[in-house]
C-alpha cells in the first residue's frame, strides 16, 4: 500500500533541492515578502509530501506543486 516512506522522503528531498529556488521566486511574487514566501513554500512542500504519489506521477512536477501554492 503506497510507496515506502524512505523512497518518498528521498524523492521529495531531491525534488526540493532542485525546485526550492523556483518555488521561492513564485511564492515571493505571490506573497510579496521573503519570509511569507518561505512559509508558503514550506506548507506547499508539506502538502506535496502527503500527496507524493500523485506528484511523482505528474507530467510536470513543478507545475503540479506550483498549482498547490496558488
Amino acid at each position: 500500500m503506497g510507496e515506502p516512506k524512505t523512497d518518498r522522503d528521498s524523492e521529495l528531498q531531491a525534488f526540493t533541492v532542485v525546485a526550492w529556488p523556483r518555488l521561492l521566486r513564485t511564492a515571493f511574487l505571490l506573497a510579496g515578502d521573503q519570509h511569507a514566501g518561505e512559509d508558503l513554500v514550506r506548507s506547499t512542500l508539506e502538502r506535496a509530501y502527503a500527496a507524493w504519489g500523485k506528484v511523482r506521477r505528474a507530467d510536470d512536477r513543478d507545475a503540479y506543486v506550483r498549482r498547490g501554492a496558488a
